[in-house]
């Protein structure tokens, strides 16, 4: 075990990923309901996405910490259909937003 390591137990590092993804999500609502964000892109719905990164993190911390299924994230969104759904639902939507804001149902 490397000296560096022996610094930390597993409760400091739960807080820490809870704090972690606390600061995620709440950055990327800020980036939704940026000003800047809106009229670069040409449309203030953007906020609509964020459903998909809360869900998909939500699910991330269950299986960390009720599934106790903390391998490597990669192995997670690859064999996890629920986080493969939500980003690609995160990713659709994104683009819908983005590309057909002309469309009445985004209006």
């Amino acid at each position: 075990m490397r000296k560096s390591v022996k610094g930390y137990n597993l409760e400091l590092l739960n807080v820490l990923l809870a704090l972690v993804c606390a600061v995620i999500v709440v950055a990327y609502f800020m980036y939704t309901m940026s000003g800047e964000v809106a009229a670069r892109l040409g449309t203030h719905r953007l906020y609509y996405t964020c459903i998909f990164v809360l869900a998909g993190i939500m699910r991330y911390l269950q299986i960390i910490y009720v599934s106790a299924d903390s391998g490597s994230p990669t192995n997670i969104l690859y064999k996890d259909r629920f986080i493969q759904i939500t980003l690609v639902l995160w990713l659709a939507s994104f683009i819908a937003i983005i590309y057909f804001k002309d469309i009445s149902i985004f209006k």
